[in-house]
């Protein structure tokens, strides 16, 4: 729930433990291999655990504020992941000294230079291509990547961390990015938002055309930039768009790239699962999160997301879905699962987040109805 929490707001996730164990571990494993930002407070160092962490830091009642600072700091640094903070049993409950310490490092400005070399590449390209990673997950870098797109006008393929940044069913959203994409053929620049080296591994993708690249991920070693700058993306954009304002269009061709979407393929998924998925997404509000199963992932092409953080995958989706209502109380929120060993209705009420249950693949929109009328936050756990 930490790591949920941290991937979809502004700052890192926090959990108190007593220990940590194997479950421990492969939670930690999960938030680590999704960028995560989780601070762990714990009475004694990581031993299951170690493996999975940045770092350990020690926090004593005359430093308590430096260091708490310190493991902020270090769990939303670049490669973002989980952080233990040790605070020992009687140091707890003693009085801390308060010094005054800021959580986040201080923002550093573009560079100008970068800047310009990036604007002459786009502004130069016929067909540029935006390839939207997880550093683009906010919802102020959304905004600025769909004006930054429209305006080009470019196509954009979202890395699974950045589903919904782009709505999926916007004109020039083409999916997931992979290696088989026809239109990456097609490019003649691609622009790569805050697109992590590993989600290139996971796509199995390597750039053959040239790539500026804006974010603050750590620098690629399978493909190489022409141009680069490092930061929040949406500053990024926001400084290239005045040099963009005069430029020419992009000059792709509209019937193109309106054949290359509708070439599409559809997922291979079983058919009563897609079923299921696309009637709940029929039967949902648009803002609808859905939180899936590890193993029911492959149907996650066919749920619609129209913001970022409104389709995510987790080993235990209940508990997932939990932080999301707890961090978004205004949507609403399905849990998709297949067995019952998911289901963690005690988690829920404790948490303050109302449970509903639906069994099987049965009239689906009849019984979502009442579940979405439910006082929020809720979770409605669909068993598939």
């Amino acid at each position: 729930m930490a790591g949920v929490t941290g991937r979809l707001g502004d700052a890192a996730g926090v959990v108190v433990l007593e220990g940590d164990d194997s479950a421990v571990m492969r939670a930690l494993d999960e938030a680590a291999q999704d960028h995560a930002p989780v601070v762990v407070i714990a009475s004694r160092a990581p031993r299951a655990a170690a493996s999975v962490i940045k770092t350990t830091i020690g926090a004593g009642a005359d430093s308590a504020s430096h260091w708490i600072a310190h493991a902020a700091q270090a769990a939303m640094s670049e490669p973002r992941g989980p952080v233990w903070l040790v605070v020992a049993a009687d140091v707890a409950v003693r009085a801390a000294l308060p010094v005054a310490t800021a959580a986040r490092r201080a923002a550093t400005p573009p560079d100008p230079r970068q800047i310009d070399a990036i604007a002459r590449h786009v502004a130069g390209a016929s067909r540029p291509l935006v390839v939207a990673g997880r550093g683009c997950r906010s919802a102020a870098t959304a905004g600025w990547l769909r004006a930054f797109s429209e305006t080009l006008p470019a196509p954009v393929l979202v890395t699974p961390a950045a589903r919904g940044v782009l709505p999926d069913p916007h004109p020039l959203c083409f999916g997931v990015l992979n290696g088989y994409t026809a239109i990456l053929r097609r490019a003649d620049l691609v622009v790569a938002l805050g697109v992590d080296e590993d989600e290139l591994d996971a796509a199995g993708v390597d750039f053959t055309t040239p790539v500026v690249r804006l974010g603050r991920t750590p620098a690629w070693t399978r493909s190489t930039a022409v141009a680069e700058a490092e930061g929040d993306v949406a500053l990024l954009l926001e400084e290239l768009a005045p040099r963009l304002r005069d430029g020419s269009k992009a000059d792709w061709d509209v019937a193109e790239i309106d054949r290359l979407r509708r070439a599409l393929p559809p997922p291979a998924v079983d058919a009563t699962l897609a079923g299921i998925v696309t009637r709940l997404r029929e039967a949902t509000p648009a803002g609808t999160a859905a939180v899936f199963a590890r193993d029911l992932a492959a149907a996650t092409p066919l749920w619609q997301a129209v913001n970022p953080g409104e389709l995510l995958v987790a080993d235990a989706s209940v508990p997932a879905a939990i932080a999301v209502a707890l961090e978004r109380p205004e949507s609403a929120v399905l849990a998709l699962t297949r067995g019952e060993a998911d289901r963690e209705p005690a988690d829920a009420a404790m948490a303050g987040v109302r449970m509903i249950t639906i069994e099987g693949s049965g009239n689906i929109a009849f019984a979502i109805g009442p579940a979405l009328s439910a006082p929020r936050p809720s979770v409605i756990v669909v068993v598939m």
